[in-house]
């Protein structure tokens, strides 16, 4: 399999309500996201490349702060429903209740750590990376030594 002729994938991996799909065509490397109407896709040429994947595991960078936020939002329900606001204002406490209690979900849903496989430049820099099933299977083990043995092929095609 070399030049054009090369394809990898796809592989899907779901990660609650967010959806990759990978493959490689010829040389590069194709990244599409999903999540509602959001959508995004991304390509990377494979030239340039390090072989050696490596593994980072971790939360959402907003994680702390949307739980924050939703503390916050929770706690000023249970002051406002107890204080002279509530009388001339009845719904918003259950408002902040429900709005608190909706960034609350959303951050539980943020908590488990996330595992993604980078893919560096010769340099060292980071020039994408893919985003792990919950439970890594004999598929995705496979898509990883092949996205690995893509890009010897490539660099060795290059020299």
């Amino acid at each position: 399999m070399n030049g054009p002729e090369r394809k990898l994938g796809p592989i899907e991996v779901r990660w609650g309500d967010e959806r990759y799909t990978y493959y490689i065509i010829g040389d590069s490397f194709y990244t599409e996201w999903k999540r509602g109407m959001d959508c995004a896709k991304s390509v990377a040429s494979l030239h340039g490349l390090s072989s050696n994947l490596t593994e980072t595991v971790g939360r959402s960078q907003s994680t702390t702060r949307t739980l924050r936020i939703s503390m916050l939002l929770m706690a000023s329900s249970v002051v406002v429903f107890f204080s002279d606001y509530n009388n001339s204002i009845p719904l918003l406490a259950p408002f902040l209740l429900g709005l608190g209690g909706w960034w609350f979900v959303s951050a539980i849903r943020k908590v488990a750590p996330r595992a993604w496989t980078n893919v560096r430049k010769s340099s060292g820099d980071e020039a994408f990376y893919m985003v792990q099933p919950e439970h890594k299977s004999e598929e995705w083990s496979r898509f990883e030594a092949g996205l690995s043995e893509s890009i010897r092929q490539v660099n060795a095609e290059k020299t």
